[in-house]
């Protein structure tokens, strides 16, 4: 059934299905853990579960029908017991005395607001972006609070999902509260951050925490075979990337991968070299510097910091099958029969700091320049 459109979190889904069960539902959730998780996806199941007019019990679960009329309805996020809360622009029609919020934004406006819902209704794993939208403002919170009395008495559970969570400004955190201690058995609250720490204690305190944790390499890569016509390896290069997330891996595929991967191993390659090999090293560093971009060249270092961790993995069990690299298993091979001592760990650090180095905006070129004579240095520690 739809639990098994939200990829992994089998725990998480069993304490959730299990409280439906039971009866034991709490008057408000903190969903939390990093982006792309999940964590939106299982908060807007819980409320179409939560309304569904024919729900599927079993002993311990219980899923939606998704054929019934509130099910279609959660299905395009348009149920009247369904209030989405998250970080709007400032309104152009600022000065409008409107009760609905909404009614002060501009067409234009409104229609950006209703796209980036559909977008979600489509792909609950969509992270909802809006220009100048930084922050949940005290006048949504407002809003919530007279839809949600005006609809007192109405069949089913209100439920409230704050998306992103850490992003409510103070005034708002503290209007939020106030709804959070009036505790009403036909509202349920769900909150989704990846900074909980951001919340106030007291937020927190009056919440069912549930921790989402990174999605493991296997179930994005999977998803992402099942959902998209794309390459094995590509499939592979992306789940390793994305790095727990899935949002972070739809990303990648909107985007347009760009595989920079092999460049950054032959320069490796290059590198290894005994002699004649700085001109041609210099070159192929002049090379990508010019043809990509910061956030390319960042994807190729991490690409190439797991083609060295699959060497080593081999160089500790030269039969692992666990290799993201596939494509590369000769040239994986080669290298760790010829580079027995190789110091894995070290060259791991070098990497993470050349990292670190181009987050802080240092001349790219010297950095890579630097990184692979590090690298180098590993082998010929006197040359």
């Amino acid at each position: 059934m739809s639990w098994d459109t939200i990829i992994g979190q089998e725990n998480q889904k069993k304490v959730i299905q299990n409280s439906i069960v039971k009866n034991r539902i709490h008057n408000s959730y903190l969903f939390y853990g990093n982006e792309g998780v999940g964590k939106a996806a299982t908060a807007i199941e819980f409320a179409k579960v939560l309304n569904c007019l024919n729900p599927i019990i079993n002993e311990n679960s219980v899923s939606a029908c998704d054929n019934c009329q509130s099910c279609k309805q959660f299905q395009m996020l348009s149920h009247s017991n369904l209030h989405l809360i998250f970080s709007l622009p400032t309104p152009k029609n600022a000065d409008t005395k409107a009760d609905d919020y909404i009614s002060r934004f501009s067409d234009e406006q409104v229609i950006d607001i209703q796209n980036q819902i559909q977008l979600l209704a489509e792909n609950p794993y969509h992270r909802i972006q809006l220009p100048s939208a930084n922050s949940i403002k005290i006048n949504q919170i407002r809003d919530l609070k007279r839809k949600i009395a005006l609809r007192s008495g109405v069949a089913g559970k209100q439920v409230v999902i704050i998306l992103n969570a850490d992003e409510m400004t103070p005034e708002a955190s503290n209007a939020l509260l106030k709804t959070l201690e009036e505790s009403d058995p036909n509202i349920v609250i769900i909150l989704t951050t990846s900074r909980k720490e951001v919340l106030l204690s007291t937020i927190l305190s009056r919440t069912q925490q549930i921790y989402f944790q990174p999605l493991t390499y296997r179930e994005i890569y999977q998803r992402i075979l099942q959902n998209f016509t794309i390459e094995d390896n590509t499939a592979r290069i992306i789940s390793t990337l994305a790095n727990g997330s899935y949002t972070t891996a739809l990303q990648y595929i909107e985007n347009g991968f760009t595989d920079t991967r092999l460049e950054f191993v032959e320069i490796f390659r290059t590198i290894l070299k005994k002699r004649n090999y700085r001109i041609d090293f210099l070159n192929k560093i002049e090379r990508i510097i010019k043809d990509e971009g910061q956030k390319s060249i960042v994807n190729g270092l991490l690409l190439f910091q797991s083609w060295l961790r699959d060497a080593f993995n081999l160089s500790l069990n030269p039969d692992n099958q666990k290799i993201v690299n596939s494509d590369q298993i000769d040239v994986l091979k080669s290298f760790v029969h010829n580079f027995k001592d190789y110091d894995f760990l070290k060259a791991f650090s070098e990497i993470e700091n050349s990292l670190i180095l181009i987050k802080k905006n240092v001349n790219i070129q010297i950095i890579l320049v630097n990184l692979f004579l590090s690298l180098r240095q590993i082998v010929y520690k006197n040359n």
